[in-house]
C-alpha cells in the first residue's frame, strides 16, 4: 500500500467516525465476544455457548444499515431541510 493510499484510508475513516460510524471486523474477536457477554450478563464469566454471541454479532452486522444507503438518506434529509428553509423564506 502506498503512502497516498494510507493517507486516503485514514481520511476516510476519520470522516466515517465523525458521522457516527465505526469500522468493525466481519467476525467478532474473542475480546469482543467476552465484552458482549459482560455487557449483557454482568460480571459473571460466560457460561453459555460462546458461539451464541458470535451468531448475535453476525445477525447485527447483517441488519446494520449500509454506508451508501445512509449517505443517500442524509443527502435527502439535507435537501428536504434546505427546501423547507427556502419555502419559509419566500413566504415572508
Amino acid at each position: 500500500m502506498t503512502i497516498r493510499e494510507t493517507v486516503a484510508i485514514r481520511e476516510f475513516l476519520t470522516a466515517v467516525e465523525a458521522v457516527g460510524w465505526q469500522l468493525v471486523p466481519d467476525e467478532a474477536t474473542a475480546a469482543m465476544t467476552v465484552a458482549g457477554w459482560y455487557a449483557a450478563l454482568g460480571p459473571e464469566p460466560p457460561t453459555a455457548d460462546p458461539d451464541s454471541m458470535r451468531r448475535t454479532y453476525r445477525a447485527m452486522l447483517a441488519a446494520a444499515p449500509r454506508w451508501e444507503a445512509t449517505l443517500h438518506e442524509r443527502s435527502r434529509q439535507k435537501s428536504d431541510s434546505q427546501s423547507r428553509r427556502e419555502t419559509k423564506s419566500t413566504e415572508r
